[in-house]
Order: C-alpha cells, then sequence, then structure tokens
C-alpha cells in the first residue's frame, strides 16, 4: 500500500511540475527576438571561450617555465 502512495505521489508531482509555466527568460514572443538573444549567447560563449583558451596558453606556459635557482640564490646572497 505504501508503494503505491509513493507512486501516486510521484506522478502527481511530475504532472504538476509539467504544467508550471516556464521561466519569462525563455518565452518566446517574438521568434526574431529570440534569434537575436540566441546570437548574443553564441557571442558570450564564444568570447567566453576564448578567455580560457588564453588561460589555458598562460598556465601551460607557466609550467613550462623553469626558474633558474642558482642564479636567484646568488643574487640572494649579494
Amino acid at each position: 500500500m505504501r508503494h503505491h502512495f509513493l507512486v501516486f505521489a510521484v506522478v502527481v508531482l511530475l504532472t504538476a511540475s509539467t504544467m508550471l509555466p516556464a521561466p519569462a527568460q525563455y518565452v518566446v514572443h517574438d521568434p526574431a527576438n529570440a534569434v537575436i538573444l540566441i546570437e548574443q549567447k553564441l557571442n558570450q560563449a564564444t568570447q567566453i571561450q576564448r578567455q580560457v583558451d588564453q588561460i589555458n596558453n598562460q598556465l601551460r606556459n607557466l609550467r613550462s617555465y623553469t626558474f633558474d635557482w642558482s642564479s636567484i640564490a646568488d643574487e640572494l646572497r649579494r
């Protein structure tokens, strides 16, 4: 009996959740406006990807950089 109640509760919750209105930012009233919004988001994603690539290149350069510890020690002794 308890199992039937849980199944019923899950079905009710799933049904109710599909009836909720979509968040306002995802409601498309004007298809042309939707295309503009998608293009803006795509441009933002492209800019973020470029920034990530730059950071990855900087990290790669830092990893490949080796310190000359002997010359640093010599400088500190002076």
